[in-house]
């Protein structure tokens, strides 16, 4: 699944994924699945700024794994 959200930069998309793997340490969640909840959550802030012109970062998620790219 490719979803698009927020502008970020790769910075940015380095802290949030680093977020994500330590939320996910600290809560005895699944990465994967932490990070499919807060795509939807992202999809949906996206949906709200679709009309942006700005260029947007993508998450990938691939099963047992995700990325943040960056513009």
């Amino acid at each position: 699944m490719t979803v698009d959200v927020i502008p970020v930069n790769n910075w940015e998309c380095r802290a949030i994924q680093e977020a994500i793997l330590k939320s996910a340490e600290n809560l005895h969640l699944d990465p994967v699945s932490l990070a499919e909840q807060l795509i939807t959550a992202f999809d949906k802030v996206n949906k709200h700024y679709s009309t942006r012109s700005r260029e947007i970062a993508t998450v990938q998620i691939t099963p047992g794994e995700f990325k943040f790219m960056g513009e």
